[in-house]
């Protein structure tokens, strides 16, 4: 992943969970949040496209080569032998490693996209929770300052527990 590609990444995903106590910018901001998704994974998509054409004129400059050069009995090689030989060439090698790496990084966008579109569903279902009563603003504070007393426990926990040994 080039370092563009890994900070834009490192800022979606961290926009993935929903904070509950920003559900309003939440249901903002998500359309935005699939769109650059949407955009990344596209722009990684041609990035693939591209090292696969890449890896097609390696073979063919490779196989070319391999053609021009005769076996040990003085004879042109087979095709059969030159197919056999052609996962062998360095730049073959290499341009099969990069289409490796960017059918990855493609892989990574596309689920990233599917689980912005996952959290879209959620903020529409959890919209719905609050216009029908099932949750109301306070419930939610409520919910979080429990949240935020057990974190605040468990560490007081294990400093005492750290502390003591």
């Amino acid at each position: 992943m080039t370092a563009i590609h890994e900070a834009q990444y490192a800022k979606l995903k961290a926009k993935l969970a929903i904070d509950m106590l920003r559900f309003d910018q939440e249901l903002i901001e998500i359309a935005q949040l699939v769109q650059e998704a949407a955009e990344l994974s596209a722009t990684v998509t041609a990035l693939r496209d591209t090292a696969k054409m890449d890896l097609d004129t390696e073979t063919a400059l490779a196989a070319s080569a391999l053609r021009g050069v005769l076996d040990d009995k003085g004879k042109a090689r087979s095709e059969a032998a030159i197919a056999s030989e052609l996962p062998l060439v360095d730049k073959v090698q290499d341009a099969r490693a990069a289409l490796i790496e960017a059918e990855r990084e493609m892989s990574i966008y596309r689920s990233l996209v599917e689980t912005l579109k996952h959290k879209k569903e959620a903020l529409r279902t959890l919209s719905e929770q609050m216009v029908a009563g099932f949750m109301t603003p306070s419930s939610l504070s409520v919910n979080a300052r429990k949240e935020i007393n057990e974190v605040r426990q468990a560490g007081a926990t294990r400093r005492a527990v750290t502390s003591g040994t």
